[in-house]
This record gives structure tokens, C-alpha cells and sequence, in this order.
């Protein structure tokens, strides 16, 4: 396997950060352990790069991981749809006529993050020089673009008069 350079995280405090290793790299059909020798989920990517998520880096410090042959193992708890997201704790669901979020609740409430009474999170509004024309984004496109149990991702592409 190749041998990544070393990196030390240089800030006062602890961090977990997504990581995406180059394509280059050509990490497939690899598995990836921390150092007590834990399997730590991976996923690639379209785009051909490795990600996966490194927890807890000490401050000043840094982490070893090691790769052996093989694929992950472990299960993909994630959902996605045209227009819907869940992790298992959160969930994200894409109005089907404009594209905007719409709602995020974490599972098994029924508080709304995003407010009701808004012009819509995530919404494109135009009324060039005349207010009384404002028009907004219309006609969505919903393309899943990463699906796996590190990244996960909706494109969303919508119309609008001025766009």
C-alpha cells in the first residue's frame, strides 16, 4: 500500500474532519484502520478520491491510519432519495416545485429547523426592476451525486426568470 506523508494538526484544540485522499492515490479496494486497529468507514467518491472521517485529532497532534486490501464491511445507514436525506439522526426533505429545503428535523421529532414563515431556505427570487413582478426558482432537478455512509449528496438545479 502507499505510505501517506505525516501531518500534524498545528491548532490549540481537538478536531473531527472529513478527509478526501487524492484519486491518485488509487485507494480502492483498500480498508482503513486507526491505530487501536478499529475499522473506520470509507467511501469513494465520484470523484475517485477516498474519504472518511477523521475523529478526535488531538490538538498539536496527529493520528496514524494504515490500509490493508479489502473493501468496508460495515453498513451504510444512510438513506437517499430524489429529494430526501436521512442519516438516521437527521433528516432533510427538498420541496418536489421549487427545490428548496423545506424540512430538517432530527428523527423521531417534529421540530422543523427550517422556519415556515421564511421565503424559503435555499430559494432564488428575482424581480428585476419592478417588485411587482418578483418571480421565484421553479421546475427542480434532483440528481444524487454521492450515496454512502461517509458522503452524501443531493444536487439540486432549479429555474429562474434572470438565472
Amino acid at each position: 500500500m502507499p505510505l501517506l506523508p505525516r501531518h500534524y494538526y498545528t491548532l490549540s484544540w481537538d478536531r473531527t474532519e472529513l478527509i478526501k485522499l487524492p484519486a491518485k492515490l488509487n485507494l480502492k479496494g483498500t480498508r482503513l484502520f486507526d491505530e487501536n486497529k478499529n475499522e473506520v468507514p470509507t467511501q469513494l467518491l465520484s470523484t475517485g478520491e477516498l474519504a472518511f472521517v477523521a475523529t478526535d485529532v488531538p490538538a498539536f497532534g496527529s493520528l496514524t491510519y494504515s490500509f490493508k486490501k479489502g473493501n468496508w464491511k460495515g453498513n451504510n445507514n444512510v438513506e437517499v432519495r430524489e429529494a430526501y436525506l436521512s442519516n438516521g439522526i437527521l433528516e432533510a426533505k427538498f420541496d418536489q416545485k421549487t427545490g428548496d429545503l423545506h424540512s430538517l428535523t432530527k428523527v423521531g421529532s417534529s421540530t422543523n429547523y427550517i422556519s415556515n414563515d421564511t421565503l424559503g431556505f435555499n430559494s432564488y427570487w428575482y424581480s428585476g426592476h419592478i417588485l411587482a413582478d418578483l418571480s421565484r426558482n421553479h421546475t427542480p432537478s434532483f440528481q444524487i451525486v454521492e450515496q454512502g455512509p461517509v458522503v452524501s449528496a443531493i444536487a439540486v438545479e432549479t429555474e429562474g426568470a434572470g438565472a
